[in-house]
């Protein structure tokens, strides 16, 4: 159960953060999402600004993964998730 939880907190995470990159996209064909995607974008700004302060979705994942059985992860959602697909291991300038 809390294996799926956590999944579903991961899918969730990730839908917000698509949410706030390219919700203005949506926000400009449907205005009612305006508001919604402007409070989005300024709570994944302030999170990321701020030292230290992290996502309560990403303690949540956490919380679901420990129960789990699984170790969860002490950085943020951005660094465990995003970063490995933009800079894989082992990627050098030669490459």
């Amino acid at each position: 159960m809390y294996s799926f939880l956590t999944t579903l907190t991961v899918c969730v995470h990730f839908a917000f953060l698509l949410f706030v990159v390219g919700g203005g996209l949506l926000a400009r064909r449907h205005r009612w999402l305006t508001v919604p995607q402007l409070l989005a974008a300024a709570w994944g700004l302030y999170v990321e600004a701020m030292p230290g302060l992290h996502c309560p979705l990403t303690a949540l994942e956490n919380a679901f993964a420990t129960r789990a059985g699984a170790a969860g992860y002490s950085n943020t959602f951005i660094e465990h998730y995003i970063l490995p697909v933009l800079y894989p291991e082992g990627l050098t300038r030669s490459m």
